[in-house]
């Protein structure tokens, strides 16, 4: 059996990357707004063992990913193979808000200074459907995992929405040691994973990465 834990199959649909956007909460510095959330779907999919490492693969460093980000730029945006679940793209958008929450990095027209570690979080969205990133499933997931996971959030009852339709509203106050905890546990699932499609593969650090014998070629052209 391949070394690591295999979590995503081939079929299975799932994210290359998600975005969000950070905005201020004018005259409050320890609030912020986040709005936007959206997300490039793909199908993974596992080529048959008998074509040899992928292309992509080799080109590719074998040690862990530290952020969800890293895991983006570096893994699902390249192949399919590592498309993150649902979950873990949801995660993506909560170390975005971590990020801004613990370090003040990121977010654009913040009251005061953009480097101000908002505290408080407000959302609002329409209802959307099952399985989409969005505001309003962004906000029952994190319902979801619960106060001990990644700390309070507070969601309004469905009202009448300005164009018709309902939303809701929400107001976010994030557990920060417990984010991290939980980011680092999900973080390290993909990791595995990772691990799991380089064993299947055969891949060793002396074919990937800075050792990838491609290199050596594409220095003949």
């Amino acid at each position: 059996m391949p070394e690591g834990r295999q979590l995503v199959y081939s079929g299975n649909s799932g994210f290359a990357n998600v975005h969000a956007y950070i905005h201020g909460f004018q005259q409050c510095c320890s609030a912020a707004i986040m709005h936007g959330i959206s997300g490039r779907r793909v199908d993974a999919y596992f080529p048959r063992k008998e074509n040899g490492v992928p292309y992509v693969l080799g080109s590719m460093k074998m040690d862990h990913v530290r952020t969800f980000k890293e895991w983006q730029d570096t893994r699902s945006m390249k192949t399919p193979m590592f498309a993150m679940p649902w979950d873990h793209a949801m995660c993506a958008v909560l170390e975005q808000l971590y990020n801004k929450a613990e370090f003040g990095q990121g977010g654009t027209n913040m009251y005061a200074s953009s480097s101000y570690a908002t505290k408080t979080w407000f959302m609002a969205d329409r209802r959307r459907s099952a399985g989409s990133m969005s505001c309003m499933n962004f906000m029952n997931w994190l319902k979801d995992q619960g106060v001990q996971q990644v700390g309070r959030i507070h969601i309004s009852p469905y009202r009448d929405g300005a164009h018709g339709g309902e939303c809701k509203g929400a107001v976010y106050a994030p557990n920060l040691d417990a984010v991290h905890e939980f980011l680092q546990s999900r973080l390290a699932e993909l990791n595995a994973h990772a691990d799991w499609v380089f064993s299947y593969y055969g891949c060793t650090k002396d074919n990937t990465g800075n050792n990838w014998k491609g290199d050596e070629v594409a220095q003949l052209w």
